[in-house]
């Protein structure tokens, strides 16, 4: 009778080793969906998170999102990528420069198991990627959301997450987002050549938030500008305005892996700002993130009116702070509702030293 040999110890850990690997998807099979989860709401954005399943999201992941109205309407179905306005599509196929998890999501390339963050209402400052709606979410309302792993790295698109819900909060009308200020520029909380009494009373007669402060010209950095100015910048793109990865969808605005932070930083120091003379109470934390912000700008003059530049890693940290306070996650608490004396942004910058 022939002798059986037993493997080594070593062939027997090796082999262990490999069982306990979770195995990549075969070629042309589905990449295991990913988890997604609501973070925090505000009342224009819902901040997700997405932890990649066992096999990972190597091509990226995408997020869609309708309301809730629309969704129950339809039947509970998602429309086909691309044919229905009602649908929010978002593609993460690059790199983050805002939402990176302190460093800890350098790419939406997700390993097995890997976490990203991203802010559905909030992505027009984004890098990475592609979608026909980077703008603010609809306040105080419901809204549905899925989550996909994209086709690519040896694998096709997975199925769907498990679908989430959230609601936005009510905007009571103490911070407006950078959104809102571009859509009501009859309501910016300063006019050109307008002393401050006058504004303090045209002003005053809305019927909540009344500002107040007033002024001709805002502060970023050292450089006062104009409301011209301002929706000028506001205007401009950081993001994913400016390509340089193709888009997976047509009509999606398209991804790119770099931008310009100081863009980004100026886009909600305006807002916060804005809001802040239009009344909205501000936290210590708001506070010191204008302050710094002001510092990081200096002299630099914003683009389209200048070339000023700034590497979105030393401007994230501020731009996360006044982007949560502009979109109501953070604050503001209360609105002034009676002034007592108007005051010129010289003497608000005084707070701030």
């Amino acid at each position: 009778m022939p002798v059986q040999r037993i493997p080594p110890l070593s062939a027997l850990l090796s082999l262990l080793a490999l069982l306990l690997v979770p195995a990549a998807p075969a070629l042309g099979a589905a990449h295991d969906p990913p988890a997604l989860a609501v973070v925090a709401v505000g009342h224009g954005k819902v901040l997700l998170s997405i932890t990649a399943g066992a096999s990972g999201a190597p091509a990226g992941f995408a997020v869609w999102w309708m309301k809730r109205s629309d969704f129950l309407a339809g039947g509970n179905l998602w429309a086909e990528s691309g044919t229905s306005p009602a649908q929010g599509e978002a593609y993460f196929i690059g790199s983050p420069s805002l939402f990176t998890l302190g460093g800890l999501c350098t790419s939406y390339l997700l390993a097995p198991g890997a976490p990203a963050q991203v802010p559905i209402g909030d992505l027009f400052d984004e890098t990475g990627v592609s979608t026909n709606a980077p703008l603010d979410l609809d306040p105080a309302t419901a809204y549905v959301f899925r989550a996909f792993a994209l086709a690519g790295g040896g694998g096709e698109a997975s199925e769907a997450s498990q679908i989430v819900f959230a609601s936005t909060l009510a905007n009571v009308n103490c911070t407006q987002t950078m959104t809102w200020w571009l859509n009501h520029l009859d309501q910016w909380p300063l006019d050109e050549g307008q002393s401050a009494l006058q504004a303090s009373r045209r002003l005053g007669a809305r019927p909540a938030g009344a500002r107040g402060t007033a002024a001709s010209t805002i502060p970023l950095g050292s450089t006062a500008y104009t409301k011209d100015q301002l929706v000028a910048i506001l205007g401009a793109v950081s993001g994913i305005g400016e390509p340089d990865i193709v888009g997976p969808r047509p009509g999606m605005l398209p991804a790119m892996s770099a931008g310009n932070g100081l863009i980004a930083l100026a886009h909600q120091l305006i807002t916060a700002r804005c809001n802040e003379l239009n009344g909205a109470t501000v936290p210590a934390v708001v506070q010191a993130a204008m302050t710094d912000a002001d510092a990081l700008i200096g002299a630099l003059v914003v683009p389209p009116l200048g070339s000023g530049y700034l590497e979105f890693s030393v401007c994230v940290a501020d731009w996360q702070v006044l982007s949560d306070y502009n979109h109501g996650l953070i604050g503001p608490g209360g609105c002034v509702t009676t002034p007592v004396k108007p005051q010129t942004w010289g003497q608000l910058k005084t707070r701030y030293r």
